[in-house]
């Protein structure tokens, strides 16, 4: 794996934004200078500047928000636990109704308990009948295996009676992980009604995997039950074979024989009495060594990027150079400005030309007219001085109403 990532890939496409970005601003530019020229000014020395550094703040923005990782870390994830499996009986005999409301709901019910007190064990969901199915792999996820039992049924799998070898063959060949001998429990739920099975191969299996196995026997084992069957209108009806009412009980004595064939297998008859198999299997597991899990499955962490890119685009976005320009300048090298009182506007002026002595030519009627003595007429009148008006920075606009009075 790369040592740099974007932890946010899916941010990046944010970025697609930086051309629009850049058209609205040239867009603003251009307007901006079209209105500074239409007052008689010049164009900004440093508006353009001040764009680029806005469109390079949001580039970084979008980088930040992608969390760009650097210098990963590998960080253990394992915990201390064994692997549960549980196989669940789905035939139809588990239908049977001598515990309320059927042995398959107790079954399902016990695997729930287990689940709200199981804390670092990883789990697993298999479950048999005519054949054994793979519905949930070994996981710690507790809220998928959940959502998996609850699509636990008899048409799950083949109908054709019930085989405990089966589910013994699925979860040691499929789902229990090699390496981890000593640590990996098989907990199966039934009535203990077996078609076909060979235990000696089963427990054969068993044994060379070195896979613990608890035993739960539901159902009543002296009275039959019969096996309500529910058609496709909603009826319910009995199972029944030859014109007879099939009848079923917990088969105590085959779930026994199994369990005295392996010191490894524990078997707890329930009968019909309610139970807690999650405090079934605390009492059960509680001298059993327990091994860490997901060894190989650590969590790389990176070293995070993105404070760094925030500080850069803070920084562009407050730079002198992206404030806002001087319209005009008091050198002597650019522009004057003169603010109208009136209009609140800005004109730009251009500077005075430097004030120098000149040789003036007079014509003859002007030398005549200054060579002549003031008549009284004009002694009257009040010669008003010529003035040099000094150059400022604001001059105040021409007022033709005052004049015209």
């Amino acid at each position: 794996m790369s040592d740099f990532v974007f932890q946010w890939p899916a941010a990046l496409a944010l970025l697609l934004l930086t051309l629009p970005l850049i058209a609205l601003l040239r867009y603003a530019r251009q307007q901006r200078l079209a209105v500074i020229q239409t007052m008689g000014g010049q164009r900004p020395t440093h508006r353009r500047l001040r764009d680029i550094l806005r469109v390079l703040a949001f580039v970084a923005l979008v980088l930040a928000l992608a969390r760009p990782g650097y210098a990963p870390r590998m960080e253990s994830t394992s915990r201390t636990g064994r692997d549960v499996v549980f196989a669940l009986d789905v035939s139809r005999s588990m239908l049977a109704q001598d515990v309320s409301p059927s042995r398959l709901e107790v079954a399902k019910q016990g695997i729930r308990d287990a689940l709200e007190q199981f804390t670092n064990q990883r789990v697993g969901l298999i479950v048999y009948g005519g054949s054994a199915s793979i519905l949930c792999p070994l996981t710690h996820d507790y809220a998928f295996a959940r959502y998996m039992l609850e699509q636990a049924h008899p048409r799950s799998v083949d109908f054709g009676g019930t085989t405990i070898q089966s589910a013994i063959e699925k979860a040691v060949d499929q789902v229990f992980i090699a390496g981890r001998e000593e640590v990996q429990d098989l907990i199966i739920l039934t009535d203990g009604e077996d078609n076909g099975s060979h235990f000696e191969n089963a427990l054969d299996r068993l044994k060379q995997s070195a896979v613990d196995t608890l035993l739960i026997g539901i159902g009543d084992p002296n009275t039959g039950s019969p096996i309500p069957i529910t058609d496709e209108k909603g009826d319910t009806t009995f199972l029944a074979q030859n014109g007879s009412t099939v009848y079923t009980q917990l088969d105590d004595e085959a779930l026994r024989a199994l369990a005295a064939g392996s010191t490894r297998i524990q078997y707890l008859p329930v009968g019909t009495t309610p139970f807690n198999l999650g405090k079934l299997y605390q009492d059960y597991a509680q001298d059993l060594p327990v091994d860490a899990n997901d060894n190989e499955n650590g969590i790389r962490i990176y070293q995070e990027a993105a404070p760094y890119l925030l500080i850069l685009a803070l920084l562009l976005l407050v730079s002198p150079s992206a404030g806002e320009p001087t319209a005009c300048k008091s050198d002597k090298q650019h522009s004057y400005c003169a603010h109208s009182t009136q209009s609140h506007h800005t004109k730009c002026l251009p500077p005075p030309p430097p004030s120098s002595p000149r040789l003036v030519r007079l014509s003859k009627a002007t030398k005549t007219a200054i060579s002549k003595p003031p008549t009284p007429n004009s002694a009257k009148s009040t010669t008003t001085p010529a003035t040099t008006t000094p150059h400022r920075a604001c001059l105040r606009p021409f007022n033709s109403t005052a004049a015209s009075a």
